[in-house]
């Protein structure tokens, strides 16, 4: 059973979710995005090794929204599937902004069922 979100959850403003491989350069971005001060602290929440429940991590990025209230997070493809299993990710983050960022391996083009507008920002393109 899916999990919903606590009563009185506030999900942030804006959520970007950074949807990548490893090895692509997604630390670089990650790194330039919270540097802005503007666009979350994009960092790995889902990380399989760390034994943190699915809610806790929700509500960890939720915390980390920069002063605008935009929060973000970095996944894999591994992390969309395992958290698919406990919780339907726009119920706790509505309206998500993604950002698919490619890079010399191969696509992060493995999440399904996202709906894809384009915006191109150099080698990552944001699809909210």
């Amino acid at each position: 059973m899916l999990i919903s979100p606590p009563t009185g959850w506030k999900p942030p403003g804006r959520t970007l979710i950074i949807a990548t491989l490893q090895r692509s350069g997604s630390t670089l971005l990650c790194e330039k995005m919270r540097s802005t001060g503007v666009l979350g602290d994009p960092k790995e929440y889902f990380n399989r090794e760390e034994k943190t429940p699915t809610v806790e991590r929700c509500t960890r990025i939720a915390a980390s929204a920069t002063p605008n209230g935009v929060a973000a997070t970095k996944l894999f493809p591994s992390h969309f599937y395992e958290l698919s299993r406990d919780i339907r990710l726009t119920e706790w983050f509505p309206d998500p902004g993604w950002i698919y960022l490619e890079g010399a391996i191969g696509s992060a083009r493995q999440f399904p069922g996202q709906k894809h507008r384009r915006m191109v920002l150099g080698p990552a393109r944001l699809l909210p």
